[in-house]
């Protein structure tokens, strides 16, 4: 299984949730606290764009993050 970095997690999200039928422009994770390195990132919030933070858009990011994490040895201790 491939190990991905804090950035990598967030990249290949980012990447996957575009494809998503809910996915709005301008949805993403990101790492934070806001301006963080790859070492200091303490875990990663959503951005939600167009309608807000709606039911369908919180279950796109659930589901995306799963997928990525069930695939990729993602990064133990950085949570939403």
């Amino acid at each position: 299984m491939q190990k991905l970095s804090r950035q990598g997690f967030a990249d290949e999200v980012n990447r996957r949730l575009q494809a998503h039928p809910s996915y709005q422009r301008g949805n993403r994770i990101r790492l934070y606290p806001d301006g963080s390195t790859e070492e200091s990132a303490k875990g990663y919030g959503r951005d939600y764009w167009g309608n807000g933070e709606t039911v369908e858009q919180r279950d796109m990011f659930d589901q995306v993050e799963a997928q990525v994490r069930s695939e990729f040895d993602a990064p133990w201790g950085l949570q939403r």
